[in-house]
């Protein structure tokens, strides 16, 4: 059965993308375009939804026109582009009305842009909203499956304990700095020094990502020199951040991608995960919940306060080495302290 991504299908959907994925997929040149609307995420939604769509609170006041450019190009991309798509996300987004008089088909969209939010953030708002999240990506994809038949399969088969877990995706478009993103360079406080963490051996480990949780941004580092040292984790706040760079990038550093946070109703990421064979090597991990089955003595203390640390995050091990976590078949555990304000993850390889 070739799946690639199961849908709520009683769940109205939201297109968000940005303008880099736009250019980029139709290798159009980029517009001279306020750069405050270029790095804005845009989002398309049908016009049935109009007066329940998802709403962007803390938006920045633009200038008009600024506002203008950017309707202008997402009106431009919507009439030439989006609405000519013949894919499985378009006739789940959009309601395609037909006029028995005339047997012409019409449909209609919401759109728009959100200035002052970046992806992270906005991809949250909406789905904090209760709306299904299509990705640029996905949303081009002909061999997207979405059906009823396949979304009851899950309700079933997930009826007695199930519950919604959170499954990182990857995403192909450049990393965001304040959050959750993998590969590329890690992030430090502007204006201060960072210390590059590094093996015994003093070769600098490799970064690996960062997920964003309520102690900030945690940034997972993993050796990279073939000698047995242990990982390190770095925690820094969300704010006022700018890039940190190694010295050795061939070492150091790896490819550069992003992340997107989707539900599914399952009872653990394994049965999740079976869900996306052909998506197998983009699923990078889960958010933790309860159903992350993972044994409590298992959990390590915190060598500040000598409490138990809570599992912020599992990652399992993929044939894909440039996103898995462990390279190897095992899986890889994010585990931190509230308190102390550390973390810690661990590899187990099969």
């Amino acid at each position: 059965m070739n799946i690639k991504k199961i849908q709520d299908i009683n769940k109205p959907a939201v297109l968000v993308f940005s303008l880099s994925e736009f250019f980029q997929s139709f290798e159009i040149p980029v517009p001279d375009l306020p750069q405050n609307v270029y790095d804005s995420p845009f989002y398309i939604y049908d016009i049935s939804l109009d007066e329940v769509g998802p709403k962007f609170e803390d938006e920045e006041e633009i200038s008009d026109e600024e506002c203008d450019a950017g309707f202008s190009i997402i009106r431009t991309i919507w009439e030439e582009y989006i609405v000519r798509a013949n894919t499985p996300g378009f006739k789940y987004t959009f309601k395609i009305i037909k006029d028995p008089e005339t047997n012409s088909s019409s449909v209609g969209p919401v759109y728009g842009f959100a200035p002052g939010y970046d992806m992270y953030s906005a991809i949250e708002n909406i789905a904090r909203q209760g709306f299904m999240i299509f990705s640029w990506e996905e949303f081009w994809d002909k061999n997207l499956i979405l059906t009823a038949e396949l979304a009851d399969e899950i309700e079933t088969e997930t009826a007695d304990n199930s519950e919604y877990v959170q499954l990182l995706l990857k995403i192909d478009t450049e990393s965001y700095m304040g959050g959750t993103s993998f590969g590329g360079l890690p992030v430090k406080d502007r204006n201060t020094p960072f210390e590059w963490p590094k093996c015994d051996c003093g070769t600098e480990l490799q970064y690996q990502f960062k997920l964003r949780t309520s102690l900030g941004l945690e940034m997972v580092f993993m050796p990279n020199c073939g000698h047995d040292s242990s990982n390190k984790v770095v925690i820094i706040d969300a704010d006022n951040l700018e890039f940190a760079y190694p010295e050795e990038k061939e070492v150091a550093l790896r490819e550069n991608y992003a992340a997107s946070i989707t539900n599914i109703k399952t009872k653990g990421s394994k049965l999740a995960k079976g869900y996306y064979p052909t998506y197998r090597h983009n699923v990078l991990g889960q958010i933790s919940t309860d159903s992350l089955d993972i044994p409590s003595d298992n959990y390590p203390k915190c060598e500040g306060c000598d409490n138990k640390m809570h599992l912020a995050a599992r990652f399992d091990g993929s044939s894909n080495r440039e996103t898995s976590m462990t390279f190897g078949e095992g899986s890889s555990y994010l585990f931190d302290c509230m308190e102390c304000k550390t973390a810690k993850f661990i590899t187990k390889t099969s």
